[in-house]
């Protein structure tokens, strides 16, 4: 949650009242209960942002690794301000629970 909060968490970007893709992406454990955990994704139908236990099923991951073939068509690696993760933070991310 702290490297969304610093990355994503942001006025213009994932936080609330303006919550890009229906996301909000603030530190709370209320925000990523409803929002994060489980929560399907606006931009791919069937996937679910984060699957607790599961960083490879999860599309957040998705959409931070420069890696990740399964990102939907025509959308953007976050964050969006053109300095995307490093190698390294988005390994660690994929190693991490995601449960919340």
């Amino acid at each position: 949650r702290v490297l969304f909060a610093s990355k994503c968490a942001t006025g213009a970007c994932h936080a609330s009242p303006t919550r890009s893709a229906m996301l909000d992406l603030t530190p709370t454990a209320a925000a990523f209960a409803k929002d994060v955990i489980n929560a399907p994704s606006s931009q791919q139908p069937g996937v679910l942002r984060v699957v607790p236990g599961q960083p490879a099923a999860s599309y957040l991951l998705c959409k931070v690794s420069a890696k990740c073939a399964s990102r939907a068509p025509d959308t953007a690696l976050m964050p969006l301000d053109g300095t995307p993760l490093t190698e390294e933070r988005a390994a660690t991310m994929e190693r991490m629970p995601l449960c919340g």
